[in-house]
């Protein structure tokens, strides 16, 4: 015979949720939930080469064609810079949706070393890293273009400005550790 007693009491214990588990399945929603920005960001990289193929297509047909004859080595040194900021723009997406992705899913995800993130503060200084390559890049952009002497001074101080302020935020959490 059993005690109608114990049947009660332990169909109450089995029906209290176990609030561990709540918060696991709260965090695993969070973590999951980072997959639509990562997705969002590689989909933003894979549309900016495809355009960056697209370009290169017609850099290289405006240089081939009989009218490419024309053109002065500024203008395909131009067309050629604006094709590299375009694949390192795309470079800055896929290196935060790896990084992003490495924190937050997969922490053994194959990636080679300099892209190995351990926490937030590495993937905001490979970012800032990248930023300042691309503000390099469209400084010379400017240059090439040939800007007027004071706006090229002012672009190039303003960068430099950017540029020394990125690498001190690097160097600051290189020095600073983890």
């Amino acid at each position: 015979m059993t005690d109608s007693r114990s049947t009660p009491a332990a169909s109450r214990s089995t029906s209290v949720p176990d609030p561990r588990g709540s918060g696991r399945w709260l965090m695993a929603c969070a973590r999951l939930s980072m997959l639509i920005g990562i997705v969002s960001l590689m989909v933003a990289a894979l549309a900016l080469l495809v355009f960056g193929a697209v370009e290169t297509y017609r850099h290289i047909v405006m240089i081939i064609a009989p009218s490419g004859a024309g053109l002065t080595n500024r203008e395909v040194f131009l067309a050629s810079i604006k094709l590299v900021d375009l694949v390192l723009l795309a470079t800055i997406l896929q290196v935060v949706a790896i990084g992003l992705y490495a924190l937050f899913i997969d922490r053994e995800v194959p990636v080679p070393k300099w892209l190995r993130t351990s926490n937030v503060d590495d993937l905001k200084s490979k970012l800032a890293g990248i930023v300042a390559v691309m503000l390099g890049v469209l400084f010379l952009e400017a240059v090439i273009e040939g800007g007027e002497g004071e706006a090229i001074l002012y672009l190039g101080l303003a960068i430099a400005a950017v540029v020394a302020a990125l690498s001190y935020f690097i160097v600051s959490h290189v020095e600073g550790g983890d």
